[in-house]
């Protein structure tokens, strides 16, 4: 496949040059982009992917990027365990789509992608707080970084609005009834940043033993002690097969230990230790600091209201999935 840059028909030549610095914007504008890979019946699987390239979320890679405006790489990463991995280890082949939606233009790339094999280059890719989605860090098997130097551009005009039908006229659009909103990115944001602030927190308290992955599992335990990993894998949203090998440092760590369940000897039950009791006062201190880190300036009744709505989206998200 050719390396080249393709324009869309409509396309004026002569706004060539703007049309490219405008995707290299883009590019650098945008929180995330839509891969697409192959499932294993040949057709396509899309997805959100956070974009390593998005200045304001990730301003310490820019350098990585360096010398890569004109081949536009592109770099993501990924769980072992995941669908997407597996989909590329078994064919390459992906499409990525960068858009403005609100302005209808955009930017596709196709190409292959490939998993960075070298540890210096993964370990500059790593950002603070990753541990809560890859426990190991980046030296670990789980935490997999995957690049994409595009074969084939394309560049996406910015059309006309269609004009409503006649037929149409006063009724209303999808837009009109969902205005834009930035609830999902500013949760997403709100996520990325406490879990580098709480890292930061356990690290002033002088509590580097666990990272806060691991905490969440902790925490889990103290909402009842003694208990199957499968129940466990319920109160955190973890995958068991993730779950089982942040247990098993866990407990080298001696922080938990597996025993048979007196009722039914074939069932493992995860259990606490000394050594956790005399963690969790600490880890309940700097927790505590992270609620009025959160919370700052808000009155009760809107931390009320706030976490009230939570629950209604998270209640949303677990009936669609």
């Amino acid at each position: 496949m050719a390396d080249i840059i393709e324009l869309d028909p409509q396309c004026d030549p002569a706004a060539v040059t703007q049309l490219l610095a405008d995707m290299l914007g883009l590019l650098r504008s945008e929180m995330a982009f839509y891969l697409s890979t192959l499932d294993d019946e040949g057709y396509p699987d899309t997805r959100a992917i956070l974009n390593l390239r998005y200045v304001k979320m990730y301003p310490g890679l820019v350098p990585l990027f360096a010398g890569h405006d004109h081949d536009m790489m592109l770099l993501f990463t990924t769980n072992a365990s995941s669908t997407k991995f597996r989909q590329l280890e078994k064919d390459p082949r992906a499409s990525i789509y960068v858009c403005r939606s609100n302005e209808f233009h955009g930017l596709r790339f196709l190409g292959e992608v490939e998993i960075v094999r070298d540890q210096a280059f993964r370990e500059q890719v790593w950002q603070p707080g990753w541990e809560q989605y890859y426990p190991g860090g980046p030296r670990s098997e789980d935490y997999v970084v995957m690049r994409m130097v595009p074969a084939y551009r394309q560049v996406l005009p910015r059309p006309a609005l269609p004009r409503v039908a006649p037929a149409l006229a006063g009724s209303r659009t999808v837009s009109e009834d969902f205005p834009a909103r930035q609830g999902g990115f500013l949760l997403a944001k709100v996520h990325q940043l406490s879990g580098r602030v709480f890292a930061r927190m356990l690290r002033e308290a002088g509590i580097e033993e666990l990272n806060p992955a691991q905490g969440r599992i902790m925490f889990a335990l103290w909402q009842g002690d003694g208990i199957p990993i499968s129940e466990l894998a319920t109160r955190t949203q973890l995958e068991k097969s993730t779950l089982t090998s942040m247990l098993d440092r866990l407990e080298a760590a001696g922080f938990v230990i597996r025993e048979p369940d007196p009722a039914d000897r074939r069932r493992i039950l995860i259990r606490r230790t000394e050594k956790d009791r005399a963690w969790r006062a600490r880890h309940e201190e700097v927790s505590a600091r992270m609620i009025a880190c959160y919370y700052a300036g808000l009155k009760e009744d809107e931390i009320d209201a706030f976490e009230a709505t939570l629950a209604r989206i998270l209640e949303n998200l677990m009936a669609a999935s």
